[in-house]
């Protein structure tokens, strides 16, 4: 009988705040940029402008791919399926056997970005393959690597090293 996990990736509910705020500063920064006489006060204000402008995009492209869902199967012939579902749509699926691997553990998000190194309880589960030496991102989608909170990262590895 396949045993199934469903669980959310760590997710913030400030993203939308994080997205007003950042268009409202930029959008008040640009009109004291138009009302500023000093050379080297214009360009501060208008990298400061493009800086809030930048970040209130972003951040809208996070809102707009919402959180993922991801749904870890592990079948009777002991073959993992992982299912990635956004706003409610089936994404991604894919298949890693059980006896490609070789240890399973949860480490720390990869340093990519300022936000890693601001947030650190973030977690992920990483595997090392029997035939490598080199350790992977067991739960990536869109060439990036999935948050989970230290909670579910937790239930993630007990759910597969039980299965496994």
């Amino acid at each position: 009988m396949n045993k199934t996990l469903f669980i959310q990736e760590k997710y913030s509910s400030y993203w939308p705040l994080i997205a007003i705020i950042s268009f409202f500063l930029a959008i008040v920064l640009f009109i004291i940029y138009l009302f500023t006489d000093t050379a080297i006060l214009e360009g501060i204000l208008r990298l400061a402008a493009f800086i809030f402008f930048a970040t209130g995009i972003l951040t809208l492209l996070k809102i707009n791919q919402g959180q993922i869902s991801v749904i870890t199967t592990v079948s009777e012939n002991r073959e993992i399926s992982i299912s990635y579902q956004k706003k409610g749509r089936e994404a991604e699926t894919y298949f890693v056997p059980a006896s490609s691997v070789a240890e399973l553990k949860i480490d720390e998000m990869p340093n990519r970005s300022l936000y890693n190194d601001i947030i650190k309880s973030d977690r992920c589960i990483r595997i090392r393959r029997t035939d490598s030496s080199e350790w992977e991102y067991l739960y990536k989608t869109d060439a990036r690597v999935i948050p989970f909170s230290e909670e579910n990262a937790k239930k993630l590895y007990s759910f597969l090293k039980k299965h496994l």
